[in-house]
């Protein structure tokens, strides 16, 4: 726990939201955008067996509360964009499938 506290930390001060160390000149592709929240979730999720797709319910991927901030920076520093973050309430709490939360970046993106 100390080790992905320490890792998030450090992240988030290399790179502060919709700054990434090397910016994007262009906007993401929608293909990008939901190969890169995949792999991203894929990479967090420790209840998940096989490969996330947009049919995975979130509630299969047993992520805790910091796998949910992970997951937020990573968006964060890979796609060039700010997701909007309370750190008192779960984003995901009202997302059933990770197609929502892949619909609900492209759509922050502005690529819906």
């Amino acid at each position: 726990m100390k080790r992905r506290f320490a890792r998030l930390a450090a992240r988030r001060r290399r790179s502060p939201p919709g700054r990434p160390d090397a910016p994007n000149e262009q906007e993401p592709h929608v293909a990008d955008i939901e190969s890169s929240l995949l792999e991203i979730i894929k990479e967090n999720a420790v209840g998940l067996t096989g490969e996330p797709t947009r049919e995975t319910a979130i509630a299969d991927l047993g992520i805790d509360s910091f796998a949910v901030v992970e997951i937020i920076y990573e968006v964060e520093e890979k796609l060039s964009i700010e997701v909007p973050f309370n750190a008192n309430e779960n984003p995901l709490a009202n997302m059933k499938t990770v197609g929502d939360l892949i619909d609900a970046v492209k759509e922050m993106s502005g690529q819906s």
